[in-house]
């Protein structure tokens, strides 16, 4: 299933390459300039989000353009992890909490295995949830006129799919670090795995490369993390957060919970591998005549 297969297309240009890499470097360029001694004039403090999401927008127009090429994936997965964690996330886990106070009484008694357990099911099951999310939009996004050949693209090359996980992983990375204190340098070294990865990925021929690329970045971005929860956890002022839990025991409750997190976002981006068993589309959505132009295949 992992194949070193050359995949011949047109090589990106610059502007592709630029809106491909929004995603991954705008969060760098805030984090720059949220911790630098440069004190920002208000007006400018006050239109960050307008900053940040002028970009996007452009580079989601772009890609909406373009029929979502698969540059444009991650930020797919971006949308979709900033709904899971910070919308109505609790129903995809909550059901489990019952069955936990069932098995090992109320949560404050928890061990730390049973905490790293329950917490670290949460981010393995948003990576998983991720993935099935974009298999079912990408489906349906091949009803639509502008993009009714994404799925065949990614069953000639399914690390395309593998992209979409990997794009939230920036989102990821910032809820990871909500509510610690001189955590800046460790997000900001997170996200410049992300964007490493995310840059070989796009230079990258073929499906080894470019799977490499992406489990290299995430797991730069994932161990950096969890090193940094270890560091950062005992400066931390959350005793009255935690009951019954010594700072020691959150350490590795934290850890623990970011290596299950690694596990499960490498299980998504590997997943897609799986197509590669699966018989070809019988009624393909693209032409021949098309499916050689987007390779970029001449006569």
């Amino acid at each position: 299933m992992l194949s070193n297969r050359s995949i011949e297309e047109k090589p990106l240009s610059r502007s592709e390459l630029l809106a491909a890499m929004i995603v991954f470097l705008l969060p760098l360029l805030f984090g720059i300039l949220g911790t630098s001694a440069i004190r920002l004039p208000q007006w400018l403090t006050r239109l960050e989000l307008i900053l940040f999401l002028g970009p996007m927008l452009f580079a989601l127009g772009l890609a909406v353009v373009k029929g979502l090429p698969r540059w444009s994936l991650s930020y797919l997965g971006f949308v979709l992890t900033l709904g899971i964690i910070f919308g109505r996330y609790d129903r995809l886990w909550t059901w489990l909490y019952p069955y936990f106070v069932e098995s090992f009484g109320p949560r404050s008694l928890w061990p730390v295995m049973v905490r790293i357990l329950y917490g670290g099911g949460f981010a393995f099951i948003v990576g998983v949830s991720v993935l099935v999310g974009a298999v079912i939009l990408l489906n349906l996004l091949r009803l639509l006129p502008h993009t009714p050949a994404v799925w065949q693209r990614i069953r000639v090359d399914w690390t395309q799919l593998s992209f979409v996980p990997y794009g939230g992983l920036v989102v990821y990375v910032h809820a990871a670090f909500e509510g610690f204190q001189h955590e800046d340098m460790w997000k900001f070294t997170a996200w410049i795995c992300l964007a490493l990865g995310a840059w070989f990925y796009l230079r990258a021929k073929g499906q080894r490369q470019r799977i490499l690329a992406l489990i290299g970045g995430a797991t730069g971005a994932m161990w950096i993390v969890a090193i940094a929860q270890w560091v950062l956890i005992p400066l931390q002022n959350w005793q009255s957060r935690y009951y019954l839990i010594s700072m020691e025991d959150l350490r590795w409750v934290e850890l623990g919970n970011t290596i299950i997190g690694w596990i499960g976002i490498l299980v998504a981006m590997m997943a897609p591998a799986l197509l590669n068993i699966l018989p070809s589309s019988p009624t393909p959505d693209l032409d021949i005549g098309e499916h050689r132009q987007w390779m970029g295949i001449n006569n």
